[in-house]
């Protein structure tokens, strides 16, 4: 009921981009290395097996979405971790391949994202990865930690409060969709967004 209503929206709103970011918590290298210790337990196994499949299923769905959005000439942008094992799946590596879809690495702390620990405040460097058909937004997301700072890590339950996207990120993509709009306006070629990327 929920994947209907989603289609619904969208058939009816026709957003100019699309955002997905499903659970990634069953694609996280931590999952593998709870696998590895719990393999044994046949119970563990069948829980795991069927949340993994869930989540599967999750992100099959938003892939078709973004399929339809990229068949209308709209957009839209992927986020999972940059290490998380969803990008190996055949189903992203098809759609990382599609003509005009590209795929890039976002450092958040180099967009201000933050965790505390102790009372102490430090940048969280968290790896993203954004596949997206918009190669303004593209250009807008490419930015890696410039090493001129420490990290606190997001272990030890800091991550569940590092999931919301700091507002330096979120103003990145809507300055990317924004002149993704005027790009289109003018209707430029290809070789204007290679030039944005390597600018």
């Amino acid at each position: 009921s929920d994947r209907r209503k989603a289609i619904e929206v969208i058939q009816s709103e026709q957003p100019r981009l699309l955002i997905g970011s499903p659970p990634c918590t069953m694609f996280s290298i931590l999952q593998g290395l709870n696998c590895h210790r719990h393999g044994h337990n046949s119970e563990w196994m069948d829980k795991f097996n069927d949340r993994k499949k869930e989540a599967l299923e999750h992100v099959n769905f938003c892939v078709q979405l973004y399929r339809w959005q990229h068949a209308e000439g709209r957009y839209f942008l992927h986020e999972h971790p940059e290490g998380a094992t969803s990008w190996d799946l055949q189903i992203m590596k098809k759609l990382e391949n599609m003509s005009g879809v590209a795929r890039v690495r976002a450092d958040q702390c180099a967009f201000g994202l933050e965790t505390t620990s102790q009372n102490v405040t430090m940048p969280a460097k968290k790896p993203t990865g954004f596949l997206t058909n918009s190669w303004c937004i593209a250009a807008e997301l490419s930015r890696v930690c410039s090493g001129d700072h420490a990290h606190l890590s997001l272990m030890e339950g800091r991550a569940a409060k590092a999931q919301e996207y700091p507002p330096e990120l979120c103003k990145a993509v809507c300055r990317g969709i924004k002149r993704q709009k005027e790009v289109d306006k003018m209707n430029m070629v290809r070789d204007f967004f290679t030039m944005i990327i390597s600018s």
